[in-house]
């Protein structure tokens, strides 16, 4: 549609290399609108804030002139939905490829761990797993995202006594303490 005149209250100019580029900049609008400058061959974009055309003259592109508009709308409803379920989709999908990267290597609820000093991993559940608890110890193999630790080793921890550790829900808890230490809340505290 050929926009003969823009409503300057509450819209947003600017110029733009592609359509598709005034389209992306006019998102969060009701209409956006592009022309051709002729001198320079961009395209000039302009967002309004209105969800109705105003002063619309025609609906051939070849009659527009340089100071037509090519002009399209759409509803804030119709935008924020689908803007939400284009977000919605993109979370899901990022998840799926983890979920795909990570049972790659190990079976559903296992997470593989690299082995320190070697090209090989083991499958951990990291919920439980003593010395790897929430996380591994060496990041998780095949990950370029996570190649640090992000477990804790409960088998390790200062003032816990020998054996006297476990890995309950992912996180490490302590039964028994060395002297000079108390338990307090599943933790060693020192008393010094």
């Amino acid at each position: 549609m050929c926009d003969g005149s823009a409503d300057p209250s509450s819209s947003v100019t600017n110029f733009v290399n592609t359509p598709g580029d005034c389209f992306t900049a006019c998102r969060t609008y009701g209409q956006a609108a592009f022309s051709v400058y002729r001198p320079t061959s961009q395209f000039y974009g302009l967002c309004a804030a209105s969800s109705t055309p105003t002063n619309t003259q025609g609906t051939d592109p070849k009659n527009c002139g340089e100071s037509g508009f090519f002009l399209y709308s759409h509803s804030a409803a119709s935008s924020a939905s689908g803007l939400a379920r284009r977000q919605l989709r993109e979370k899901l999908d990022v998840a799926r490829k983890e979920r795909q990267r990570r049972e790659k290597f190990c079976p559903k609820g296992l997470i593989a761990c690299a082995v320190e000093g070697w090209d090989s991993y083991e499958c951990i559940d990291t919920s439980s797993e003593l010395e790897s608890c929430g996380g591994c110890i060496y990041g998780e193999y095949g990950s370029f995202f996570n190649t640090t630790s992000t477990g804790t080793d409960c088998s390790a921890l200062p003032g816990v006594s020998l054996g006297a550790g476990t890995c309950q829900v992912s996180k490490c808890q302590a039964h028994a303490c060395k002297q000079v230490y108390e338990l307090i809340g599943g933790q060693c505290e020192s008393q010094i």
